[in-house]
C-alpha cells in the first residue's frame, strides 16, 4: 500500500514496513496487478500542476525502482509483468519486467491500454476531426482504422489483442462503442449510446455496460 501524510509525504508499505525511507513527493497515481503483489507508484513535486513531470517507480518484494523521470502516465497489465508509460512529447514505451526490455512504440499518443498478460498494447493518436488507433504486438504497430471519431479512447483489450474496445469520443459524453476483431481484422460498432463500463471478465472476451 501507499500513504500519504497530512504535510503530502509519501511512502509505501508492505507487511507493515516501509519500503522505502525517502520523501517521495506527493502521490499522483497508484495501481498494482491483480494479486496486489506488484505495482506502480507515480509522484510529483507539483500536485497542482495536472501536466507536471511525474516520478515512476516499480514496486516488487520489498523494491521500489525509479523507472522515469518524465511521465506522464502508465498503464499496469493485469499479471504485473509488463507497463505501459507515456513520457516527453507524448511517447509511449512498453516495459517488459521479465525480460527487463523498454520498446518505444510511437509519439503523439492520445490514450492507450494494455491487456492482461501484458503482450499487446493499444492506442491511439489523434488527427484533424478523427482518430486513428493501432496495436501493437510487442514487435510492430498495426493500423486497426484511421477513421474514428474525435477523442476516442482505449477502454481495454484482451490477450493478444484479440479484442478491442472502443469508445467514440470522449469520457464525459455518450457515443459510440465498437469492438475490433484481430482475427477477421475489422471492427464493429456495438452500439450509438455508449454510457458506462461496468466491467470486462478475467480476460476481457466480454464486456458489461450501460447505454
Amino acid at each position: 500500500i501507499t500513504i500519504t501524510t497530512n504535510n503530502g509525504e509519501v511512502f509505501a508499505i508492505k507487511d507493515g514496513k516501509k519500503i522505502d525511507e525517502k520523501d517521495l513527493g506527493k502521490r499522483s497515481s497508484f495501481v498494482s496487478n491483480i494479486n496486489g503483489d506488484v505495482a506502480l507508484l507515480a509522484v510529483t513535486q507539483n500536485a497542482e500542476d495536472k501536466n507536471a513531470p511525474k516520478e515512476l517507480y516499480y514496486i516488487q518484494d520489498n523494491n521500489m525502482t525509479k523507472l522515469v523521470n518524465d511521465a506522464k502516465g502508465c498503464r499496469l497489465s493485469a499479471d504485473g509483468n509488463a507497463a505501459l508509460y507515456m513520457s516527453g512529447a507524448s511517447a509511449l514505451s512498453k516495459i517488459d519486467f521479465k525480460r527487463d526490455k523498454t520498446t518505444y512504440i510511437a509519439d503523439q499518443v492520445g490514450d492507450y491500454e494494455i491487456s492482461p498478460n501484458g503482450e499487446v498494447a493499444a492506442y491511439t493518436i489523434p488527427g484533424y476531426g478523427c482518430t486513428s488507433v493501432y496495436i501493437f504486438d510487442g514487435k510492430e504497430s498495426s493500423l486497426v482504422g484511421d477513421t474514428f471519431p474525435a477523442n476516442s479512447t482505449i477502454l481495454g483489450l484482451s490477450d493478444k489483442g484479440n479484442y478491442i474496445y472502443i469508445k467514440g469520443n470522449s469520457d464525459n459524453e455518450a457515443g459510440p462503442l465498437y469492438c475490433y476483431t484481430r482475427k477477421d481484422n475489422e471492427y464493429v460498432k456495438l452500439c450509438d449510446n455508449f454510457l458506462y463500463l461496468i466491467c470486462f471478465n478475467y480476460n476481457n472476451t466480454q464486456i458489461l455496460y450501460t447505454q
